[in-house]
């Protein structure tokens, strides 16, 4: 009878412990301002750190671009302050793998921003999914972008490659959903203590 309310507890504080609310990092509660390297926030649980792909020491911009859909976001550009044609892709790793996410983008119309991309990958760096379309030129009113069911996605490559100014739209996370078919660390230890004391409770029984 002890073994099976033990069982009991356990599955029921497992499931308590296996699903996370959608989040999101719009960055509305960041100081605005410059990160040389990286940059990291977090929200329910999950933690979000940015980096300016390609350069290690890449600046990370918080700031607002008059973007409605998006408020205040990130860019990143190789200087501080930052100049036109010095923009570079950010990636967006995750402390948790992500099942489903959208992104929020946009500038404020100055210029064609195609086609832009956002690119999923998981922790081995194999290509899950990817996302892609126009922004155009004149055009300033944000848009979003959704990936769904994409399962272990460890990592975001964000990018827009026109011609003239690649990479300077400004970028957040709208909302995003942690994969709960993928066992969290803390959920494996919770398991593996659990298992532990089912077999000194038989032990004890015997």
């Amino acid at each position: 009878m002890k073994v099976c309310s033990f069982l009991v507890v356990l599955i029921l504080v497992l499931a308590s412990t296996s699903a996370f609310a959608a989040t999101s990092f719009d960055f509305e509660t960041t100081p605005a301002g410059a990160t040389q390297g990286s940059l990291t926030v977090t929200d329910g649980g999950v933690t979000l750190t940015v980096t300016a792909e390609g350069n290690p020491n890449g600046w990370l911009h918080v700031m607002t671009a008059g973007v409605p859909l998006v408020g205040q976001g990130i860019v990143a550009n190789n200087l501080n302050p930052q100049q036109s044609n010095q923009y570079i892709p950010m990636r967006f790793t995750f402390s948790q793998l992500i099942s489903d996410i959208t992104f929020s983008f946009g500038d404020n119309g100055g210029d064609d921003d195609s086609p832009w991309f956002i690119k999923a990958y998981d922790a081995a760096d194999n290509l899950l999914a990817t996302n892609t379309g126009a922004y155009p030129g004149g055009f300033g009113g944000g848009m979003t972008s959704t990936l769904n069911n994409i399962g272990g996605a460890s990592y975001f490559l964000l990018s827009s490659t026109p011609v003239d100014n690649p990479h300077s739209m400004i970028w957040d996370v709208k909302d995003c959903a942690v994969d709960a078919t993928v066992p969290e660390p803390a959920t494996l230890l919770l398991l593996g203590a659990g298992i532990a004391g089912l077999v000194l409770s038989r032990k004890r029984l015997s």
